[in-house]
């Protein structure tokens, strides 16, 4: 058999065994531990396939493989949907959806299906609803997971999915949870692969951009890879069916096949459906007045729901003509929000005026949180929080009966510890999502004193739970992310910041969080608090501007390696205007030079430029030579970009003189530095080789005129070999992942360029693997795409597009332009040898739009090499 055909079949067959059977293959194969990653199980694999095939070992891994025996499959799913929110109401009607559903989970192509609705207008009561259809044994699916992060970003406390994927991993089989946010979300994707799995995300919203200002993409980066890698992994095994809510259309679904996933776009209730709520609530009259009632509504499931609860406790169900005039004279709700908003709003608004004061006060408790409000929370508060405190009063009968009441109207869910009509003790308490945003804007609105006063009780509550003055583990650390957000909704600002995540959770210049357990989401989470208007400007009460720089700085660094580049631009940009502000002329110079590494990757070229020459003039006013050396070779970086070869060489000129003033013992440029330098070098070689292909007019046009290599091609390429190799041994001694990596994909370029194929080979392997083991995901793309040129070159088109796959999922989920014009080069490549000549010329003009929108003229100029 082919060497192609024997390595894939093996990575379906691994890509399928369950995390002990993968396990069990490692033992049994006996590679050695250092030539695997902690990521996905889909990335070992492709490792443990590459050694074996590297080693001539192929066959001793097929021994391997059948040794390993499948397990039985269950006879009853595992079910895990307790975190799946408790509907407002019984679901009516539907028919129709509920057999799209049940077609599209029966049906092997379409694996995914996603509910768009607004809020309250019942996904949850559908779901619900379907899932109590396919009981007991949901398909014969083996495990059956729920997840609601519907309640999220109320108050901007948290908006990620760590909570989620600790508690899905270890439930579909992983013992270990990756760190890295990437590989978590592949991880979950290769579990669906490995067994069937019935997954429910409901309330996906919270996680994406809007879709006003924005495109709506998820801002969650797990979650992001997840949707990236699910369609790939479904190919392996398509048992498993993913089922997601949300308030928007999910983007990322763009990318898979048409036929692979549903999406149903879920209308409000038909006016015989919703006279049949507003029956069902106890409203009395004929079927045209609550139809007609129903139509006044918006046929809005929770409106309706709360209304006919209104109804029958304030005028015995009678359909009154104070409705009318109560819903032309409350408060209207805000203008941006939809008329159903509206409606649901007038109704809560006459709650606001007419609750009892400790159902009102009871209510408005739940406001202060975004998630339900456990036991523990609730006895804090009622002994310690000046609004809770009459509550502390009541009986326990009368309690029971003010939740009571407040079920009763609709505005508290039933007690999820309640089994057969048996209504045990409480433990948690919730409400819908709606009507918890409502109440916490009206706590702060109308009692804006007791609602600090509560969060305070809340900040300091949660800043002793940790056994732990620095606690070490992630889950040991949720209750100091909560007590940030909680601090700053009581505006504890600076306290939040120092005391707990600078002192406690990053453990000061230790970062712990971060470098150690890789928390960049967790992290992100705790420093929204501190800008409720947006990442451009954090809150300024009580902060100084060095503290607002910092902040800045710190949120900047977060979503960039999280992936989130274009969000990451607003807080740096800020962070440049405090900076020079304060005359920090280093602290401008660094950010600066931060701001071209976001602006390059996205393909704004002219304005990477511009922060480039800002760090240079910033840097000069500095007596750090190190800075103004880096700064000089970014610019000449974003010079070579634009094709302005000739100023490039002279700013790379001035970076190395820069070098040898402030380390005369390392005289040439290293690191990222020098990285930059080598690719320059050997596209000076690709210009040398080509200068005869040029017309004089296209010299001058680029202005190569004087441009001319001081020493042979070869030579060139030897210099950069032993440039990259000097950086190498830098970087080992100081272990820095990131320039490992950079040194050597500039080696195995260099190799390629002499012709030295098998050498070049192990050494862009080598690349990749440091740059994965790195986690630095917004380089991956050049490694990715550098690699799959070289195979191209050798004609191994499988690898090359395993690799390019690779390289456009990172693109495409993070609108990276500048990468996006070589991934489309490469395409047309590409199908210019499978052949399909077609598709080869549809990429090559997609590359020349790109290239004319980035400015990235280098590749007028330059082909890739």
């Amino acid at each position: 058999m082919p060497k192609d055909k024997t390595t894939n079949k093996l990575l379906k067959k691994l890509k399928k065994l369950l995390f002990a059977e993968f396990e069990e293959i490692i033992f049994h194969y006996g590679i050695p531990v250092e030539y695997l990653n902690p990521g996905s199980q889909t990335q070992r694999a492709i490792e443990i396939i590459r050694y074996a095939e590297n080693n001539n070992e192929l066959s001793k891994l097929q021994q391997a493989l059948a040794k390993v025996k499948k397990p039985e499959a269950a006879s009853h799913p595992d079910i895990h949907i307790q975190h799946l929110p408790t509907p407002s109401s019984q679901l009516l009607g539907r028919t129709e959806e509920l057999n799209q559903l049940n077609q599209s989970f029966k049906n092997p192509k379409q694996r995914l299906m996603v509910l768009v609705a607004s809020g309250g207008t019942g996904k949850s009561a559908l779901t619900e609803m379907w899932l109590s259809q396919i009981a007991p044994n949901y398909g014969g699916v083996s495990r059956v997971f729920g997840w609601s992060f519907y309640s999220q970003g109320h108050h901007r406390l948290y908006t990620d999915s760590g909570a989620f994927f600790r508690e899905v991993l270890p439930f579909l089989g992983q013992a270990q949870i990756p760190t890295d946010e990437t590989d978590k979300g592949r991880l979950l994707a290769d579990c669906l692969a490995q067994q069937p799995v019935l997954l429910i995300l409901d309330g996906l919203e919270p996680l994406q951009l809007d879709n006003v200002g924005n495109d709506g993409s998820l801002k969650d980066s797990a979650l992001r890879a997840f949707f990236t890698q699910l369609p790939r992994s479904l190919q392996q095994q398509n048992k498993s069916f993913v089922l997601i809510s949300s308030r928007q259309p999910l983007v990322e679904l763009k990318t898979w096949q048409d036929d692979s996933y549903h999406s149903l776009g879920l209308k409000h209730l038909s006016s015989a459906d919703g006279a049949l709520l507003l029956k069902t609530k106890g409203v009395v009259g004929t079927e045209t007045q609550r139809q007609q009632l129903a139509n006044d509504a918006g046929n809005h499931a929770l409106t309706l729901a709360l209304l006919g609860a209104l109804l029958k406790q304030q005028y015995e169900g009678k359909i009154v003509e104070e409705w009318k005039t109560l819903n032309a004279e409350l408060e209207p709700a805000d203008n941006a929000q939809s008329n159903e908003d509206r409606h649901c709003q007038r109704i809560l608004s006459w709650y606001q005026q007419n609750l009892p004061e400790n159902n009102k006060r009871f209510l408005f408790m739940l406001g202060l949180f975004d998630r339900p409000l456990g036991w523990e929370e609730k006895n804090e508060l009622f002994n310690k929080a000046d609004w809770c405190k009459p509550l502390k009063n009541l009986s326990t009968t009368q309690l029971q009966s003010l939740e009571q009441q407040l079920e009763t109207a609709g505005l508290l869910a039933p007690n999820p510890s309640a089994t057969n009509g048996q209504q045990n003790a409480r433990m948690q308490w919730d409400c819908h999502a709606l009507i918890r945003s409502w109440a916490g804007k009206s706590f702060v609105s109308h009692e804006k004193a007791a609602f600090i006063q509560a969060q305070k009780v809340l900040f300091a509550y949660y800043q002793q739970l940790p056994a732990k003055q620095q606690p070490d583990s992630l889950e040991e650390l949720q209750p100091l992310y909560r007590a940030v957000g909680h601090g700053c909704l009581a505006g504890e600002y600076q306290a939040a910041m120092y005391e707990v995540y600078y002192k406690r959770i990053l453990r000061e210049q230790e970062y712990y969080s971060s470098k150690k357990l890789g928390a960049y989401a967790q992290d992100l989470s705790a420093l929204a608090a501190f800008f409720p208007q947006g990442w451009r400007q954090p809150e300024h009460t009580g902060l100084s501007v060095a503290d607002q720089a910092w902040l800045l700085a710190a949120a900047a660094f977060r979503l960039m390696s999280l992936g989130r580049l274009s969000e990451a631009l607003a807080p740096r940009a800020a962070d440049l205007e405090l900076s020079i502000k304060i005359k920090d002329w280093k602290g401008a110079s660094t950010t600066a030079r931060n701001l071209t590494d976001l602006h390059l990757p996205l393909g704004n070229l002219e304005q990477a430029a511009v922060s480039a020459r800002q760090a240079v003039a910033y840097a000069q006013q500095t007596e750090d030579l190190f800075e103004q050396t880096t700064n000089y070779a970014s610019l000449a970086s974003v010079l070579h970009r634009q094709g302005l070869l000739e100023q490039a060489a002279t700013a790379f000129k001035t970076a190395e003189e820069k070098q040898v003033q402030d380390d005369p013992e390392s005289p040439r440029l290293y690191s990222t530095d020098g990285a930059y330098y080598c690719a320059f070098l050997l596209d000076l070689v690709a210009l040398a080789n080509n200068r005869n292909e040029y017309s004089k007019s296209e010299i001058a046009k680029f202005g190569i005129e004087n441009l001319l290599l001081d020493c042979s091609p070869q030579e060139a390429i030897q210099e950069v070999l032993e440039r990259a190799q000097y950086g190498l041994k830098i970087a080992q001694d100081y272990k820095e992942p990131l320039s490992i990596a950079l040194d050597h994909l500039s080696i195995a370029r260099a190799q390629a360029a002499l012709k030295q194929n098998q050498a070049a080979s192990n050494s862009f392997d080598l690349a990749v693997k440091a740059i994965e083991e790195a986690k630095k995901h917004n380089h991956l793309p050049p490694f990715y795409l550098s690699r799959a040129n070289f195979q191209l070159q050798q004609g191994e088109t499988n690898k090359a597009r395993q690799d390019l796959d690779a390289a456009w999922a990172i693109i495409n989920a993070n609108n990276m332009e500048l990468y996006a014009v070589d991934a489309h080069l490469l395409e047309a490549a590409y199908h210019q040898l499978i052949p399909n000549q077609q598709q080869a010329s549809l990429h090559q003009q997609q590359a020349e739009m790109k290239i004319s929108n980035t400015g990235y003229k280098l590749r007028e100029l330059v082909p890739l090499s």
